[in-house]
């Protein structure tokens, strides 16, 4: 696959006219350096897509009461990485997929480095190989979404008006599944597999503290997600610290801020309290 290569053709332009613009003495090499592109494009395209495709796919598991759906895929995925390591394989992120996709209803129901790497996310050392899997995963999933959209959302809200109406609830419910299992897959490699749930479902969680409808849920989401991976690549290039753990606080920071205004803080200064 020569996706992520095309792409990055695109994209590293563009990246490199936004770096000179940048804070920080090391943030702005994810842009561009002095040699020219910069020295994570990967990471910072990579993180993007990611975020913006869990941050969809949260929405969507928090309507219906799924929320942990991700952290328990995390977790068998990492059963599949260390098979992949095990043997030597290049390409760990493959069996990770394999064993996330299995999990699921189906049928009834030098080692320690990059497995650290892949518990807490290591998305500073993605490389082509691995932008080419994660942008495949990420333009097939959303195609996906796209096509499964709107009775998707009618099975979340109400899976039994749904089946009424004659839509396979079982069908899309386990597709909508897959596509789930693919998507933490692409985001083990950025944000780590202990973090997943930071990044999949506490922007969406975020968002519904704000949001008066799903699709507005969907924009805010959208919106403290980049926010989150921004913030957070930025402080971890500037301190030295580990982006996926970096990522997952500031996520919880936004939450927490958000919550306090939302119920606190806005109910106290409204026109009506006033009154």
């Amino acid at each position: 696959m020569q996706i992520g290569r095309i792409l990055m053709d695109f994209l590293s332009p563009i990246l490199q006219s936004i770096g000179p613009y940048l804070p920080g003495k090391t943030f702005p090499h994810f842009f561009i350096t002095d040699n020219g592109p910069g020295l994570f494009e990967n990471a910072l395209v990579s993180a993007f897509f990611v975020t913006f495709l869990a941050c969809i796919i949260g929405n969507f598991l928090i309507i219906r009461n799924l929320s942990l759906l991700g952290d328990g895929l995390a977790h068998v995925s990492f059963g599949g990485i260390c098979v992949g390591i095990a043997i030597g394989y290049t390409s760990p992120l493959l069996y990770a997929l394999f064993f996330s996709i299995i999990s699921l209803k189906v049928w009834g129901g030098g080692i320690t480095l990059d497995v650290e790497g892949y518990l807490y996310g290591n998305l500073l050392l993605i490389d082509q190989e691995n932008l080419d899997l994660i942008l495949f995963i990420s333009i097939l999933s959303i195609f996906s979404i796209s096509l499964i959209l709107n009775p998707l959302l009618a099975i979340s809200i109400d899976p039994i008006a749904a089946r009424v109406q004659g839509l396979p609830a079982r069908e899309i419910g386990l597709f909508f599944s897959i596509i789930t299992a693919a998507v933490i897959v692409s985001m083990v490699k950025i944000i780590g597999i202990l973090l997943v749930t930071a990044l999949l479902i506490t922007p969406a969680a975020t968002a519904k503290q704000v949001g008066t409808s799903f699709r507005s849920c969907l924009i805010w989401s959208q919106f403290f997600g980049f926010i989150s991976v921004l913030i957070g690549l930025y402080i971890s290039a500037e301190t030295s610290a580990g982006s996926g753990s970096t990522i997952a606080l500031v996520t919880a920071i936004i939450f927490i801020l958000v919550s306090v205004y939302t119920n606190f803080l806005l109910p106290r200064f409204s026109p009506k309290n006033n009154l």
